[in-house]
Parts: structure tokens; sequence; C-alpha cells
């Protein structure tokens, strides 16, 4: 994030990279959408800052043939609306990687509808 972060999203990633968090079943997820190039990456890393997720950890990682694919477990915390997830949430991303840097990244949300509800205001 801040000032630095193109410089170093162009560490780990091609100039045209899109990340792919979209969900039709997060309306509320103002985050949750595709997002291009360098610039899309900080926008992304901006996203994530808005809500905490302190016990973040990877369970698995598959990789072959230029695709990554991890299995990641988090238990959210939305910083505005102060609400948590009653239960670690899990997710598959899968990267495509060419020449060595990320080419695109799709986030597979395991509980749409879950985290999409930390984001609504009571």
């Amino acid at each position: 994030q801040g000032s630095s972060c193109p410089a170093a999203a162009r560490e780990v990633a091609l100039e045209s990279v899109v990340y792919d968090a979209s969900s039709d079943a997060m309306p509320h997820v103002s985050g949750a959408r595709v997002y291009h190039g360098i610039q899309g990456i900080c926008d992304f890393g901006q996203f994530l800052s808005t809500f905490k997720q302190p016990d973040y950890h990877l369970t698995k990682m598959l990789h072959g043939n230029g695709t990554v694919i991890v299995k990641e477990v988090l238990t959210p915390s939305v910083i505005a609306t102060k609400k948590t997830a009653p239960h670690p949430l899990a997710n598959l991303v899968e990267y495509e990687v060419k020449d060595g840097k990320i080419a695109s990244m799709k986030v597979f949300w395991g509980e749409p509808h879950l985290f999409d509800s930390l984001f609504v205001a009571d």
C-alpha cells in the first residue's frame, strides 16, 4: 500500500495482471470486483485493509504448468461494521504465472453470503 505499492507490485506481477475478486453473491462488498494492472493490485490491497484477518494462513498449495492454487483460511473482522465471522472461512485462490510473475488471480469465495453480511451496517 502507499507510494511504494506500484514498485513492489511490479516485482511480482505483470503490467497486464488481472485480479478477479468478484462475486455476484456479495453486493455489499465494494472490493468484490475485478482489478486490472499494477494499480489494481494496489487497489486490491487497499480493499484487504478494510478488514482484519489475524488468523490468516494457507492450508494447501498445489502447483503445476503455470498454475498455483492455494487454500486460505481466515476469520475476517470488518473494521467499519465491527462484525466478525462466527467461524473461519476458507477460500480457494488460483494464480496463473507467466515469466515468473503473476498474470492473473481469481478468488473462489468459500462463504460469500456470510462474508457479504459482515459489511452490512446494523
